[in-house]
């Protein structure tokens, strides 16, 4: 069964800046899966191949991956 993921954030009473990063199924059948950083450190995992959340990993293994992320430091 295909379902897709939504990228979220688990809302508590503390600042946004300190809301954990979860990955939900569409259908909230599977409880959220956590991430341990922010959701712009969880995308950045993701384009660059890293399978950071093994729900999502499908992702990091699809062929033909049109690029890859250069990071300038």
């Amino acid at each position: 069964m295909n379902f897709d993921y939504l990228l979220c954030w688990h809302l508590d009473d503390g600042p946004p800046e300190q809301w954990p990063t979860v990955v939900c199924d569409t259908a909230l059948i599977d409880p959220p899966e956590p991430y341990a950083g922010t959701a712009t450190a969880l995308l950045v995992e993701i384009a660059e191949l890293r399978n950071p959340v093994p729900v999502i990993g499908y992702v990091t293994e699809i062929d033909g991956v049109p690029f890859r992320l250069v990071r300038h430091e």
